[in-house]
């Protein structure tokens, strides 16, 4: 990893950054290296790195672009979630047999080695109900069916943000965002497409699970969570398939305090402040569980649409009714 896969991928990842507009102290800053390791990557052209990356190792153009924009995303808001992150990544690889090839060339490794794919296998090929932790195989399964979903949906990107979309789930009594599981980077969206580039896992969220705990708190039929973009189309899909809805935009009071302050808070820290204020309706039941939580946003934050309820399943269900009603919508304007 750290001969092959690492300089290669900084080197994408810093023309990421680059290209975003960050300068080269701050990407230096971000990927943990020296301004001038970061002048020598952007000196290169990056279709050397996703060159010798391809050559290497067994993946796809597709799968190496989508590895460097979460990867971007992620240090970008802290090391902590890049190193999280990257080795979701590796992991990854290491069990979809990627790496198979190159520690064979290099190493003399027989090719009848399994040991990589066996320790890393995701728990969802090892589902079974008699596991002494069959809650995690269950949340973890239900994940996997619900990213199928949307990765097949040709409407689902229209309703995804810029910040890209995550689902999470957690367990029937939550302590920490250790038991709650999620995408690790977040499905992007490729090629038109949305895709999730590593399976999911528990720990992996950090807004998401402090979303999702925060709401749970507050009703014990709430166990998952998926953030949407939002505008007038997605309020009117809303609207017409009755999903409840709950706006932080009457939270006024909350966008002037950290307007005015001379060190403002985090974005995470300031949307939970205003989600905080939200009050679960009435309609929300064991039985009907889904409803919508708009975040109009602020100066610098992008407006979202969180769908809250029982199952990752479930929302994922919900989102492409609302892909199809928002789809009819942008039809409509264009016609």
């Amino acid at each position: 990893m750290t001969r092959y896969f690492l300089p290669d991928i900084r080197g994408i990842v810093a023309h990421e950054l680059d290209e975003r507009g960050e300068s080269q102290r701050k990407i230096a800053s971000t990927l943990g290296i020296t301004q001038a390791r970061v002048s020598h990557y952007l000196s290169n052209k990056k279709s050397i790195y996703y060159s010798d990356l391809l050559k290497r190792f067994e993946t796809s153009q597709g799968e190496l672009e989508g590895f460097a924009r979460i990867l971007a995303d992620d240090a970008s808001r802290s090391q902590v979630d890049g190193i999280f992150t990257l080795y979701s990544i590796w992991k990854n690889m290491l069990f979809n047999g990627g790496v198979c090839a190159i520690h064979q060339s290099e190493s003399a490794i027989s090719k009848d080695c399994s040991i990589c794919m066996d320790l890393h296998r995701p728990q969802r090929d090892s589902y079974n109900e008699t596991s002494s932790k069959e809650e995690e195989s269950t949340i973890l399964r239900d994940l996997s069916e619900a990213i199928s979903v949307i990765e097949d949906s040709s409407q689902f990107p229209l309703i995804m943000p810029e910040v890209s979309v995550n689902i999470a789930m957690c367990k029937q009594d939550p302590k920490s965002k250790r038991d709650v599981a999620a995408i690790p980077g977040r499905i992007n969206k490729i090629h038109g497409r949305a895709k999730a580039f590593v399976l999911p896992e528990f720990g992996s969220s950090n807004h998401m699970s402090n979303v999702l705990l925060l709401f749970r708190s507050k009703s014990n039929n709430i166990k998952s969570v998926m953030n949407l973009r939002y505008d007038e189309s997605m309020d009117r899909s809303l609207s017409l398939l009755e999903v409840t809805k709950i706006s932080t935009r009457e939270k006024s009071a909350f966008q002037r305090k950290y307007r005015n302050q001379i060190e403002p808070k985090p974005a995470d820290d300031v949307v939970l402040q205003r989600l905080a204020q939200i009050k679960i309706p009435d309609s929300v039941s064991k039985a009907n569980p889904s409803f919508a939580v708009i975040d109009e946003g602020a100066e610098g934050l992008e407006p979202i649409t969180y769908l809250f309820g029982t199952r990752a399943t479930e929302l994922s269900q919900l989102s492409l009714k609302i892909a199809h009603a928002y789809a009819n919508i942008a039809h409509s304007r264009v016609s």
